[in-house]
């Protein structure tokens, strides 16, 4: 009875690109026509060139999100499992293995760094964002449960974890159509791809040895994103194009000293990503929806069953530019995901120094935070 694989597309960051500032992290993610120029690679690189205030540069240093659903307490069972092998307490050990057979791990850490110069003749925005897609799941023995021997622990546990690291420059334009004035921007980054799968005995797992280089591939290849937005007043409409060029990355194959798992690989996929946003942007308030428009998955494997596809709401008050309170909710229109809440807090003293704080939650063990530092000039 070994855990089927299907279960790892049912994480809460399942195919879901999560907001890499804190702002918008606190907007539920919703960016695509109400990012600032400062984050608007991260959403749509059209907003580069939209400048609410007299700021001729902006730094972000940086922000930071962190993401982690653990409501099956995996790790918990990992450790109860140890602890009754080491105790030689067969029963207890059979038992927690029936327990987390089936159960999941799952991490997304998001870091974003940022300088822009929103009033150069083109606007343009250098951008670092590195994310990381960490995935635990135990690969349970029949051979363990039919008749336990601890001196031969067939059972083990999987990380797969996948790193992406996007180096690039975000551009925007005015550009006349049918007498209306639309923003184009585009962002070539160059893209370096990392995967880990490492695999351990159930008993003796350490999720930390999952970076070893022999359980690691990687690979470095150019990508770029494309964005449209349409402001009229306080009114704000905007269609991104998130890694234009599709590629797969194959992980490195599975410990050959588990035979049960015959080497097993997996294929990471970077597909485009089409959202579409609305917004209104006021002095004292901003609303903003974000809708993606195509189903996505992370993996090529027909074992990752679940497809996401993700609707979001956020709104943010600001008080005369000195702070903001946001909030927002998320929800997968593939009914695979959890809803998830969010909220924040942003201190913006003379308009100058942004310091903001976020929170996400998705239910039982499933929660969020975010935190950054910006400087506008």
């Amino acid at each position: 009875m070994k855990t089927q694989l299907m279960v790892l597309g049912c994480g809460l960051f399942a195919a879901s690109a999560a907001a890499t500032d804190s702002r918008t992290f606190g907007m539920a993610e919703a960016g695509v026509a109400t990012a600032d120029y400062l984050s608007a690679p991260f959403y749509n690189p059209a907003l580069v060139s939209v400048v609410s205030r007299r700021d001729d540069v902006g730094i972000l240093v940086p922000a930071i999100t962190l993401q982690v659903s653990d409501s099956d307490q995996f790790l918990d069972d990992v450790d109860d499992f140890s602890d009754a092998v080491d105790a030689a307490d067969n029963t207890a050990a059979v038992a927690v293995l029936r327990e987390v057979d089936g159960k999941t791990l799952n991490a997304k850490v998001n870091i974003g760094v940022a300088v822009a110069m929103p009033k150069t003749i083109i606007p343009t925005n250098f951008f670092i964002h590195n994310y990381t897609d960490v995935i635990g799941i135990p690969n349970v023995s029949s051979a363990d449960l039919a008749g336990f021997d601890p001196t031969n622990v067939r059972s083990s546990a999987t990380i797969l974890a996948v790193n992406v690291m996007d180096v690039g420059m975000a551009m925007a334009k005015p550009v006349s159509i049918g007498g209306r004035s639309y923003l184009v921007g585009f962002a070539p980054k160059f893209q370096r791809v990392t995967t880990y799968n490492f695999t351990d005995s159930l008993d003796d797992f350490d999720p930390q040895d999952f970076d070893d280089p022999q359980y690691e591939t990687e690979e470095t290849t150019f990508n770029v994103d494309f964005g449209v937005a349409y402001v009229e007043g306080p009114y704000r409409m905007g269609f991104a194009i998130k890694n234009l060029i599709p590629n797969d990355y194959e992980t490195a194959a599975t410990n050959p000293a588990f035979t049960e798992l015959n080497g097993r690989k997996f294929t990471y996929k970077i597909e485009p990503r089409l959202t579409t946003g609305f917004g209104f942007v006021s002095k004292f308030y901003t609303l903003g929806v974000d809708v993606d428009l195509m189903k996505s998955k992370r993996f090529a494997s027909d074992l990752f069953e679940a497809e996401t596809q993700f609707a979001s709401v956020g709104m943010e008050f600001d008080a005369f530019r000195q702070a903001q309170v946001r909030a927002g909710v998320k929800h997968d229109l593939q009914g695979n995901i959890d809803t998830v809440f969010t909220a924040g807090l942003g201190l913006s003293p003379f308009g100058i120094v942004n310091f903001d704080l976020g929170a996400s939650y998705g239910g039982k063990g499933k929660y969020g935070g975010s935190m950054q530092l910006a400087l506008m000039f």
